[in-house]
C-alpha cells in the first residue's frame, strides 16, 4: 500500500510538472509574439495567428482537465442517443485532417456497409475517438487505419497505426491517469478517452500489432 501511494504521489507530481509544461510553452510564445507587435519588431497579422494557434492549444488542454476531472466526480450528465458509430468517426477524421496533413500521414477508413449503431453521447464519445486518433497520428510513420464493425453483438472500434508500436512495459499503464508516453505530455487524452468509453459500458484495450492498435467494443443499439 505504502509503495502505491508513493506510486500515486510521483505520478501526480509528473502530472503537475508536465501540465506546467504544456501551458508555458505555448503562453511564452504568446508573450514573445505580444512583445514582438509591442515594440514593433513582428508583423501583427502573422503574430496574432501563432497567439490565436497557441491560444487554442491551452484552452483544449484545459477542456480535457475539466472533462477528466467531471467524469471523475461522476458530474458528467450524459447525453444519449442512437448514433452511427461511422458517422462519427467520420466526424473525427474531419477534426484531424490538418494534423494528418502536417504530418503527411493517410487516414484510411475500413467501415462496415451498414450501419454500426450505438446508444452514446456523441460529444463525448467523439472527444473519445479524437484523442486516440491524436495519439496515432502522433507516432505513425505513414498512415493510420481506423476499422468500425459488428462482431459477436458489438460495434468494435480499431484505431492502428504503422509506427513502432507501444514498449511494453508502458503497455500496462497507458490509460493510467497523468501518465504520458511523451516527454513533458499531460498524459490527459487517453485516459479521458477510456473515462469516456466506460460512461458507455463498454471496453477499451492496446496492443501491438506492428504498430499500435488500439480497440474499443460498445454494445449495440
Amino acid at each position: 500500500q505504502h509503495d502505491d501511494i508513493m506510486k500515486n504521489a510521483q505520478m501526480r507530481q509528473d502530472f503537475t510538472a508536465n501540465v506546467s509544461h504544456e501551458l508555458k510553452t505555448p503562453l511564452m510564445a504568446v508573450q514573445g509574439c505580444a512583445e514582438g507587435i509591442h515594440t514593433g519588431v513582428l508583423e501583427p497579422v502573422e503574430a496574432s495567428g501563432v497567439i490565436l494557434e497557441e491560444n487554442e492549444r491551452m484552452s483544449s488542454l484545459i477542456e480535457e482537465l475539466l472533462a477528466l476531472s467531471k467524469l471523475e466526480a461522476g458530474q458528467i450528465k450524459a447525453d444519449f442517443h442512437s448514433s452511427d458509430v461511422r458517422e462519427l468517426l467520420y466526424d473525427c477524421m474531419r477534426s484531424t485532417e490538418t494534423l494528418a496533413k502536417q504530418k503527411s500521414l493517410r487516414i484510411i477508413p475500413h467501415f462496415d456497409n451498414r450501419p454500426v449503431l450505438v446508444s452514446c453521447d456523441e460529444i463525448q464519445l467523439r472527444r473519445a475517438f479524437t484523442n486516440i486518433i491524436t495519439n496515432a497520428l502522433r507516432y505513425a510513420e505513414k498512415e493510420i487505419k481506423i476499422e468500425c464493425t459488428q462482431e459477436n453483438g458489438r460495434a468494435v472500434i480499431r484505431i492502428r497505426d504503422d509506427g513502432k508500436g507501444i514498449s511494453p512495459e508502458l503497455l500496462p499503464h497507458i490509460f493510467d491517469r497523468f501518465f504520458s508516453t511523451r516527454k513533458g505530455g499531460a498524459g490527459i487524452g487517453l485516459s479521458l478517452a477510456k473515462e469516456i468509453v466506460s460512461l458507455h459500458k463498454g471496453t477499451i484495450s492496446a496492443s501491438n500489432d506492428g504498430g499500435a492498435v488500439f480497440e474499443i467494443s460498445l454494445p449495440l443499439k
